[in-house]
């Protein structure tokens, strides 16, 4: 009796063994077809074909960025683009570019079916990073970044609009690392010159400016209407366009603020810049009376560029103040 009771025993749990091990390649054979051989979708996909992404940042006004270092939202002004969010500077357009011809170059491998099992399967609900543009007609595009497949190198995506998940190669350029010092603008002057109409220079509070440049038609003239030296007046903008600042003076505390503001006279310099737009900005260029080692800011030896009706404000080495002392009768 004892014996058969274990034999029973002993084929129980060879049966319980057996199931569980079927169990278990069922289980593996579902998700090893979910993730690894799902059915091709036909719909006009091809492999080896670009994403059906259209927009160029030539026809987009704002950009908002989320990957694993942040969130950063970006609008474009008359003068080129800003960074909105976390700070308000200007942005770096290199940047932006990269992130629009890296999409552009992306390749499809495969592509499936968009459900909310797809979604989930595929972590586009909870994606790694998204890119999202606002066109100029204001329609909002949104692309999302999902699982990463490590073993056969792919990346799962999904685009506003579209009921596909796109499978393609991982990202080559990475974006999901991009922070923001990589966006930021160190130079002071960011606009190009196609952007902006005319360019004037005031010493300290005078009325009358030292150089004052009117573009038409392409065309740089003095304040008599002549046309100036174009290669001297390009060599003068890229002299301006090359200032980078040390140090870019916006999230101080009220302390340091009054320690570089408080002693502040009149202005060096005033630059107006006026757009294609006819909106003026105005740069005022002053001369840092206060040593402050907090900062490392040796006194007489550092300018400071405000920027007004604006927190913008830099830190700019002296040895640069000639640039700003540029006459017309020099060009």
């Amino acid at each position: 009796m004892k014996n058969i009771l274990k034999k029973c025993q002993n084929i129980s749990f060879s049966n319980t063994i057996i199931f569980i091990f079927a169990l278990t390649i069922c289980i593996s054979s579902f998700f090893s077809e979910l993730y690894q051989n799902p059915k091709n979708l036909n719909k006009g996909i091809k492999v080896g074909s670009n994403l059906p992404f259209f927009s160029t940042l030539d026809t987009t006004q704002k950009i908002s960025l989320k990957n694993r270092l942040g969130e950063f939202h970006f609008e474009r002004n008359e003068l080129g683009w800003k960074l909105i969010s976390p700070r308000q500077l200007p942005a770096k357009e290199d940047s932006l570019n990269n992130i629009f011809s890296f999409i552009k170059e992306i390749k499809v491998k495969n592509a499936f079916q968009l459900d909310s099992l797809g979604e989930s399967s595929f972590s586009l609900n909870s994606p790694f990073m998204e890119v999202s543009l606002v066109g100029n007609d204001n329609n909002i595009q949104t692309i999302k970044f999902g699982m990463i497949d490590s073993k056969n190198n792919t990346t799962y995506v999904g685009i506003s609009g579209k009921d596909i998940i796109f499978q393609i190669e991982s990202l080559q350029f990475p974006i999901e690392k991009l922070d923001l010092m990589d966006f930021v603008d160190p130079r002071i002057f960011y606009f190009s010159t196609d952007k902006i109409s005319s360019i004037k220079i005031f010493e300290g509070e005078q009325n009358l400016p030292i150089l004052s440049l009117i573009q038409r038609e392409g065309i740089w003239l003095g304040r008599n209407g002549q046309p100036l030296s174009q290669s001297k007046v390009e060599l003068f903008f890229k002299d301006l366009n090359a200032l980078k600042s040390e140090m870019i003076l916006d999230q101080l505390s009220n302390e340091l603020k009054e320690k570089i503001n408080g002693p502040l006279q009149k202005p060096l310099f005033v630059v107006e810049i006026e757009d294609n737009g006819n909106n003026k900005h105005h740069f005022q260029v002053f001369s840092i009376l206060n040593s402050i080692p907090d900062l490392k800011i040796d006194k007489k030896e550092s300018l400071l560029v405000s920027v007004k009706d604006s927190q913008q404000q830099y830190l700019l080495s002296r040895k640069f103040l000639d640039v700003f002392r540029k006459k017309e009768g020099s060009l």
